[in-house]
């Protein structure tokens, strides 16, 4: 043991000894080296740390500092702004919602409620309204669309309005056109309308239950969409059946006997047995109704 440790200290002394022998040796030749010769070297900084050595150019803190710099020096607000007259929905055109008018009234608006074109019209840019036919259906407001003349979408068949709008940028007199389309929607202002009335059939009374006895029940609605669908109804007579009569025959109401089993449809079926010796003639009421 008292060798080995003997042993051990001259290794280490031995191995301190020539580090400082080659340390010095390394001195004596950079001093000896020309001036221009050591300052074409790149100075090292050499950390330690938990016994690990890291080499890193002195330089590397300097220049990391500058990219930073670099990096952040963009111009606030350049990057992504739109230029004046665009579209800022991205698209070429303008589409645009707006009911049709109830009666004379045109105090609807669009949707949205303004044209999305970048630019404030009271200071950098100049609108005007082009419809290539017919006479104009809307006058500006700003940025806003208000119609001149009530719309009626049944009557003109009037599903959309097709026009153009010309934007023009103040401060360079540079002009562009965007084509703007306006979808007219449906109002529900139009009743359903029998047609080919009135109705009239005959029955024989022997018809099972369940019989359908009559399948020419039609109504048609102006209004469009879902507007437009009728539904049939038998309800209850309100009118006194001995006043349209002939006295010649026994008459009734005929709710509760008949029915309409499919309302989109209009078709009358027997609910109940026929007996011709007590009524010979039934009266149906029939609402048709829309999707009010």
């Amino acid at each position: 043991m008292t060798i080995s440790s003997s042993t051990a200290a001259r290794s280490m002394a031995s191995i301190v000894t020539k580090r400082d022998q080659q340390q010095q040796q390394h001195n004596n030749r950079h001093d000896r080296l020309p001036e221009r010769s050591r300052t074409q070297h790149p100075v090292m900084m050499v950390t330690s740390f938990l016994g690990q050595t890291t080499v890193r150019p002195a330089g590397s803190l300097l220049l990391l500092a500058i990219l930073l710099v670099t990096s952040c020096a963009v111009l606030p607000g350049v990057e992504g702004k739109q230029q004046l007259c665009e579209v800022e929905t991205g698209q070429s055109s303008i589409i645009l919602d707006i009911e049709e008018s109830r009666g004379s009234s045109v105090a609807q608006h669009t949707n949205p409620p303004e044209l999305p074109i970048s630019g404030d019209p009271t200071d950098d840019i100049t609108l005007e309204l082009v419809f290539p036919k017919g006479k104009p259906t809307f006058l500006l407001d700003g940025k806003s669309l208000r119609l001149i003349h009530p719309l009626d979408r049944d009557e003109e068949n009037l599903s959309h309005i097709v026009f153009q709008i010309t934007c023009m940028v103040r401060s360079t007199r540079r002009k562009r056109n965007i084509p703007i389309i306006v979808r007219v929607s449906d109002v529900n202002d139009n009743p359903p309308m029998f047609i080919n009335t009135p109705y009239e059939t005959t029955v024989p009374e022997s018809t099972p239950v369940g019989t359908t006895i009559f399948r020419s029940i039609q109504a048609t609605d102006k209004d469009a969409g879902v507007n437009g669908l009728v539904e049939y109804f038998i309800v209850e007579g309100s009118q006194n059946i001995s006043d349209i009569s002939p006295n010649t025959l026994t008459a009734a109401d005929g709710f509760g006997v008949f029915a309409i089993a499919y309302p989109h449809q209009g078709q009358v079926t027997v609910v109940k047995t026929l007996d011709y010796e007590r009524t010979q003639r039934y009266y149906l009421t029939i609402v048709a109704s829309d999707q009010l």
